[in-house]
């Protein structure tokens, strides 16, 4: 019987226990609700994390042998992908996009950029550009600026093209001779204007 007491005691000790705890529950602060755009801040930083991290995305640098073209397509397909593993469901902003790839960008790229935007008509400001306009910029600068001729000069010259040990003869031979047709066929045009 003294059992039954002690236990009866416990349980209300423990009831008294629940409703102290619940009264205090009652009198602690809200947590102020995350404000969305706070939220969404937070999304972006671990998005421009996640890409700084890629192995997939270098950053760019001016080097003759980086693609803008292949690196734009590579970064949006990137950034895409890493995008939802952030937890960003829709579609970045002009704003959020423009910080995100120029911190994909060498510092030398950001400089020459500068001053790509300053001689446009009118002047293009990194608040004010739009996505199609940076695109079209860093292809402007930095795409390929030589003919079709030069870039076929450029196969007999230190850059030329070797046979790997994959490439049969034959096939080298064929590739090697098609590209001296195509570069007779070029300066024999030329010729006739």
């Amino acid at each position: 019987m003294a059992e039954l007491e002690e236990m009866k005691e416990l349980v209300a000790q423990m009831v008294r226990e629940n409703a102290r705890l619940v009264q205090a529950l009652a009198r602690a602060p809200v947590p102020a609700p995350l404000d969305p755009a706070v939220s969404r801040a937070e999304k972006v930083a671990k998005l421009s994390l996640a890409l700084r991290k890629s192995h997939k995305v270098k950053d760019f640098k001016d080097a003759s042998e980086t693609n803008i073209r292949e690196w734009l397509k590579r970064f949006d397909q990137e950034a895409g992908s890493l995008k939802k593993m952030s937890g960003i469901n829709d579609d970045l902003t002009r704003s959020e996009y423009v910080e995100v790839i120029k911190d994909k960008l060498e510092y030398q790229v950001v400089k020459r950029l500068d001053a790509v935007f300053i001689a446009k008509r009118p002047a293009i400001t990194w608040e004010a550009v739009t996505t199609v306009e940076l695109h079209t910029c860093l292809k402007e600068e930095f795409g390929p600026k030589e003919t079709d001729v030069s870039s076929l000069l450029c196969q007999f010259g230190p850059n030329r093209m070797k046979k790997t040990p994959e490439v049969s003869v034959n096939d080298f031979f064929s590739q090697l001779a098609g590209a001296a047709a195509r570069l007779y066929e070029s300066c024999h045009r030329c010729g006739e204007d």
